[in-house]
Order: structure tokens, then C-alpha cells, then sequence
């Protein structure tokens, strides 16, 4: 097995007075991303708000003249009796026909439903049955099982190390 290749960074900090001011740097610059980022969605939201309440009457107004294309289409159903839509100069309107879907019949829960395929024969072909592993169970007791164990299950623990940097939020005094 070839040994694990470590990747190494160049750095321009020697000393730990640089290290200082390198993070002193990142924290400056952090603080003023998130400055800029604040005063972004300052704006964005000020914009939105100036739109949302003209929007909302468009849809309002959208709404209202939906439903009365569509009550016409429904006090005239001749008028789809050879087609399901009718074009007009602006437009189309019609019916689109969706795609099926099962319901329970009233009064019928889906454990009902579930019990009788089960008694009917047909459970193993309209029946559902999901195994997988639990991983969960399996991460939360690595410990008992042990990495031997585990290994001859096929499987290894793998914890990985980031990096990580935190800026304060505040400048230093």
C-alpha cells in the first residue's frame, strides 16, 4: 500500500506577531463582508417590499379573472364537447387532464387499505418493504461492534479534521 500523500500549503507567516496580523486582517475583512452582505439585504428587502404589495394586487386581480374564464368554460360545456381547449386571440383556455392518483374512498384510512392487500394475496407485488442499513444505530454503537467487527462487515468509522477560523465580530480595542 502506498503511503498517504500529505498535502502541505505555503504560508508567508513565520512568527506568531504575523500570525496575529494575518488574523487580525481576516477579521477586519470578515467584518466588512458582512457589513457589505447587511447593507445588500438591506436594500434587496426594501425592494422587495416596494414590489410585493403591487404584486400581490396583480394576483389578486389574476385571480379574479381566472375564475371567471373558468366559470364561463364551466356554464359552457359544449363548447369543449370535440376539444378540451379553445384558442382564442389572447389565448387558450380548457381542461388538461392530470395524472392519476389513488385515493382512499371516505371513511377509509390507508392502514385499512394496507391490511386488506395483505389479506388479499397481493401483497407482494403492491406491498412496500424498505430495508437499509441503519446507520444511526450503527455510528451510535461503533464502540460495542468494534472496527474489527466492523471491517469484516465492510465497513470503517471515518472522522475527518477542518480547519477552521473565526473571526470576532467586533473589532479588538
Amino acid at each position: 500500500m502506498a503511503p498517504k500523500k500529505t498535502k502541505t500549503t505555503a504560508t508567508t507567516i513565520k512568527t506568531r506577531e504575523e500570525l496575529e496580523g494575518v488574523m487580525g486582517e481576516f477579521a477586519r475583512t470578515s467584518i466588512t463582508r458582512g457589513q457589505l452582505a447587511l447593507a445588500m439585504e438591506e436594500r434587496l428587502a426594501l425592494v422587495r417590499q416596494d414590489y410585493e404589495s403591487r404584486l400581490a394586487d396583480f394576483d389578486a386581480e389574476l385571480d379574479a379573472l381566472f375564475a371567471d374564464l373558468e366559470a364561463w368554460a364551466a356554464l359552457n360545456p359544449g363548447e369543449f364537447a370535440t376539444r378540451r381547449s379553445i384558442e382564442l386571440v389572447h389565448g387558450a383556455i380548457g381542461f388538461r387532464t392530470g395524472n392519476p392518483a389513488l385515493k382512499t374512498i371516505k371513511g377509509v384510512k390507508w392502514e385499512h387499505v394496507l391490511d386488506m392487500l395483505k389479506g388479499s394475496g397481493l401483497a407482494d407485488r403492491y406491498v412496500r418493504t424498505v430495508e437499509e442499513p441503519n446507520k444511526d444505530a450503527l455510528l451510535a454503537d461503533r464502540e460495542q461492534i468494534g472496527a474489527e467487527r466492523l471491517a469484516t462487515l465492510g465497513l470503517r468509522v471515518e472522522q475527518t479534521e477542518r480547519f477552521f477560523a473565526d473571526a470576532r465580530k467586533e473589532p479588538a480595542t
